[in-house]
């Protein structure tokens, strides 16, 4: 009916549809072209792209609210990319944890392409604040690996494992109570409970996590990695926050050598310290602490 009103849908379409692009540039991806409109978001710049999707940070049209938003990657040749990509929504969903990255929205564009709006962290990751100032002091690690701890504690409560903790996956902030304040991020690769995750040990080319920090258990694929895996990764963050030093390589991780490790700590952490983080680096699962709600109650205070 002429002079009526368009819906929404049609009109959300319409300003998509005139869109200019940005080009997306990193490392390990060639520059490409992304429409600059999703949905109600206008994307501002690239952040960064990983196996399975690529973040931008954007605006929403109307509120104004600043948020990162996560496509698909269209071109990612992963077999399960789309149940991945909705398991990582249903799990930033269900978790409300202060030091978890907040879920905002999802939805998908005109052409098809997924994506989900979470908050947008203004601030580093831990792996650059340890490359841009060294090793941190005892009282800022142990308040960082609390706040870590506690973020994973809630989905640990919850049955999910998040499967890929390492510390370019942690944001750190100091725009809250003007003190350093993380924010866990990239739940791609969770497990969720009562959702069983794909075999990816039969799949050429597939690895699931970070080698160096992935648990023993993945290399001799002994059993699927459960929150005890982000326990281990866990005691890695902290070897590399108070050491400044990389975790073992994948040959090493392959054979579990933690002697380097535990060294490195007994020369920067307080010694009871150094125990906790060697029960979370155990070879057996069953011997290191059951979550991070248990490795939050043994770190030391101070």
């Amino acid at each position: 009916m002429a002079g009526s009103v368009p819906s929404p849908l049609s009109a959300r379409s319409a300003w998509e549809a005139d869109a200019p692009t940005l080009v997306a540039r990193s490392g390990t991806h060639a520059p490409r072209r992304w429409p600059r409109r999703a949905g109600a978001y206008e994307l501002t710049r690239f952040i960064s792209a990983g196996g399975m999707g690529m973040v931008f940070e954007a605006r929403h049209r109307f509120g104004g609210e600043r948020v990162a938003l996560k496509f698909m990657d269209p071109d990612a040749r992963y077999p399960q990319k789309e149940a991945r990509f909705s398991r990582e929504i249903i799990a930033l969903r269900s978790l409300h944890h202060e030091n978890t990255a907040r879920f905002v929205d999802f939805g998908r564009t005109l052409d098809g392409l997924r994506f989900f709006a979470m908050e947008y962290v203004a601030g580093v990751t831990l792996a650059d604040l340890v490359a841009q100032g060294g090793p941190l002091p005892a009282r800022r690690a142990l308040s960082l690996l609390r706040q870590l701890c506690g973020a994973m504690a809630e989905a640990h409560g919850a049955g999910i494992a998040h499967r890929d903790l390492k510390p370019s996956n942690v944001m750190v902030t100091t725009r809250v109570r003007r003190a350093d304040w993380i924010k866990v991020i990239d739940f791609g690769l969770a497990k969720l409970p009562g959702i069983s995750p794909p075999d990816e040990s039969t799949l050429p080319g597939i690895f699931l996590g970070t080698p160096g920090y992935a648990p023993p258990e993945v290399w001799s694929h002994a059993g699927a990695v459960e929150a005890t895996g982000d326990v281990y990764a866990i005691g890695l963050i902290a070897h590399h926050l108070f050491t400044g030093c990389a975790p073992p390589d994948a040959a090493e991780a392959l054979v579990h050598n933690s002697r380097r490790v535990i060294a490195d700590l007994e020369r920067y952490a307080p010694a009871r310290l150094v125990s906790v983080i060697a029960r979370c680096l155990s070879t057996e699962p069953s011997a290191r602490f059951a979550d991070a709600a248990a490795l939050a109650i043994a770190l030391p205070t101070a």
